[in-house]
């Protein structure tokens, strides 16, 4: 279910599983625009499992997925001609530890941005890109995933 990559800008030592999942205390969720039925679960999943731990919610859509969660909305004026974010859209994820991407299909504009940031942990949904950009990866879809890791981390 869970496909772990060593990548860089991670602690030193790599990233060791559960161990690592205390960095779930100041988590992210990156929102997509276009959201499929499988983020839509996640989200509602991780609200569920994670609660206060989750921070907020990043994205480029009008509204947020969760209630009583901060929305940071970034306007598309943010990104450069070829997707990559300008400065204003890399602030507003700086700070935390652990970021989900929930976008289906990476998208360089949203999913880029906690890299760029430096966030230590990283999920996300599309095996194509893990190696350059996510920690982990969630690669059913179905929030399964989520119990898994939250109860690797309770043990």
């Amino acid at each position: 279910m869970l496909e772990n990559k060593a990548l860089r800008n991670i602690p030193e030592g790599g990233l060791e599983l559960p161990a690592d999942l205390q960095f779930l205390d100041k988590t992210a969720i990156l929102w997509p625009l276009n959201p499929d039925g499988a983020a839509i679960e996640i989200a509602k999943k991780m609200h569920e499992l994670l609660g206060t731990k989750i921070a907020v919610v990043i994205g480029y859509a009008d509204n947020c997925p969760l209630k009583n969660i901060e929305y940071r909305r970034i306007d598309a004026k943010e990104t450069l001609f070829f997707g990559y974010p300008k400065s204003s859209a890399i602030e507003k994820t700086r700070g935390f530890t652990a970021s989900i991407d929930l976008s289906p299909i990476f998208e360089l504009k949203l999913s880029g941005l906690p890299a760029i940031a430096g966030i230590p942990l990283r999920l996300g949904r599309d095996a194509s890109k893990s190696g350059d950009f996510y920690n982990i990866i969630l690669t059913s879809g179905s929030g399964a995933e989520i119990e898994t890791l939250i109860g690797a981390m309770k043990k």
